[in-house]
């Protein structure tokens, strides 16, 4: 099977990124590449936690990048208390290169490196990070902590999420015995966890369908740790897990249970960089340029800045998403993430609590943003399809600015009394701004303004 077909098959980096260079100012790094010959730099999404101790190297998984990472991470460094880095995969985003076991290796190594040895700004003991990996990025992360194993390094401990034995054993259970056998056992994780000593915490959903979590019990029977954990969830499956009660609260109780009690936790390291390293390199610049020739940049959010790449147009308001390629998909995807992080978050913190809260704040915002984008959208699509998954994401949107407004939590045993009505045919839903949305069987009205599908198509008219 040829290298090229292969490289498809493991690794689908979203095209074009989901992220720009300018996105998240003051949280994308760019650490060096050790080897010389490699094209420019690591990109890293650097979220820092005030007063944490550790800090969580994490890799993702193969079918995103790091511009999908940042409420995610927000989310676990404020519950964890840990700073958090993600790097990005080569040949995914703005990390240049061809993607390979060799490469991706090469990179994590790299950005370990550099924030345990080479940081001027403070450099992390080895014994205050935790490697967290999740899918493909298990692999990466297996193959360090395995090295540094060798080399009698301890360090705070491994999480893998949702892992594989070995991409051989996971191509064959998705494409097949004939098919997979093409391919060599590279990303080894079951032979390599068995050199691991240190703390070790599995998470695997039970309906996984892509890596079933047998996997997982393969990897936990293989490991050399004594100190390890296996976390099976009846409910999650590959992409979707309760974050509070299938990630946050096994990783809290194996870090409170395991990791400390193995090691110094040492000094508090307020996780910066020199200023060097947030400046965005002149070869990203010039991607993110032809992107934009070309007519491939995605849509965003938070775009930052583009007078600082010589791109302002001159005065033009400034939109939280741009027009691009995927809008729809990333714009709901955006949106129900973030209504679910930011529920598990208000479920699990005092309501007293909530507004002084930064991150419940933040959460707050963007999805009062991305709610008041969905009522724009939908006053201007003429596609029923997409008005759908919008209608359907603008509707957790509101249920959990509805849970945040109202400044309680609801009554469990209320809640499992209310009956459960039936769906009406047509509803009205209010915005966070007091406009209104209803949804007939005919059409939709948004902000007075009203669409009826056609086969054709038509535009917005007024009613």
């Amino acid at each position: 099977m040829g290298a090229r077909l292969v490289n498809k098959f493991l690794y689908p980096a979203p095209m074009p990124p989901h992220y720009e260079c300018d996105s998240h100012p003051n949280h994308i790094i760019w650490i060096p590449h050790s080897n010389k010959k490699a094209a420019g730099a690591i990109p890293c999404l650097m979220i820092r936690c005030p007063g944490a101790k550790n800090l969580i190297i994490y890799a993702h998984g193969n079918g995103c990048d790091i511009g999908d990472m940042k409420m995610e991470l927000d989310y676990f460094s404020h519950t964890l208390r840990a700073h958090v880095c993600a790097f990005e995969l080569r040949g995914y985003g703005f990390n240049q290169g061809t993607p390979s076991e060799k490469n991706i290796c090469d990179d994590i190594k790299d950005v370990y490196d550099y924030l345990t040895d080479k940081n001027p700004e403070g450099k992390f003991p080895h014994q205050n990070i935790i490697l967290w990996g999740r899918s493909i990025g298990s692999g990466p992360t297996t193959w360090l902590a395995s090295k540094l194993a060798e080399k009698k390094v301890d360090v705070a401990g491994l999480i893998l999420q949702s892992p594989f034995t070995s991409i051989k054993a996971a191509a064959q259970h998705i494409v097949g015995n004939m098919l997979g056998a093409f391919l060599s056992n590279r990303w080894n994780n079951a032979a390599r966890i068995k050199k691991i000593k240190g703390p070790v915490l599995i998470i695997h959903g039970k309906m996984d369908t892509l890596i079933p979590h047998s996997h997982s019990e393969v990897l936990m029977e293989a490991c050399g740790s004594r100190n390890k954990r296996l976390h099976l969830s009846d409910t999650a499956d590959h992409n979707r897990f309760d974050f509070t009660k299938d990630i946050i609260l096994p990783v809290t109780k194996f870090v409170d249970d395991l990791c400390s009690n193995s090691f110094d936790w040492g000094e508090r390291v307020n996780g910066k960089c020199p200023n060097d390293l947030y400046k965005i390199p002149e070869f990203a610049k010039k991607m993110h340029l032809k992107a934009r020739a070309d007519k491939k940049i995605r849509e965003v959010e938070n775009p930052g800045n583009d007078f600082a790449l010589g791109l302002d147009d001159g005065g033009a308001a400034p939109s939280a998403w741009r027009m691009g390629v995927g809008w729809e998909d990333r714009l709901c995807s955006q949106s129900t993430t973030g209504a679910e992080i930011f529920k598990s978050l208000l479920e699990t913190t005092p309501p007293e609590k909530w507004k002084e809260n930064e991150i419940i704040q933040e959460l707050k915002a963007t999805c009062d943003m991305n709610q008041k984008e969905m009522v724009r959208r939908l006053s201007t699509c003429d596609e029923m399809e997409t008005v759908q998954k919008l209608l359907k994401a603008n509707d957790l949107l509101l249920a959990v600015l509805e849970l945040y407004k109202s400044g309680k939590l609801p009554n469990k045993e209320e809640t499992k009394s209310k009956p459960h009505s039936e769906p009406k045919k047509s509803s009205e839903v209010k915005n966070s701004d007091g406009t209104r949305v209803q949804r007939t069987a005919s059409g939709i009205s948004v902000a007075n303004l009203q669409f009826r599908p056609s086969e054709q198509g038509k535009k917005l008219d007024k009613p």
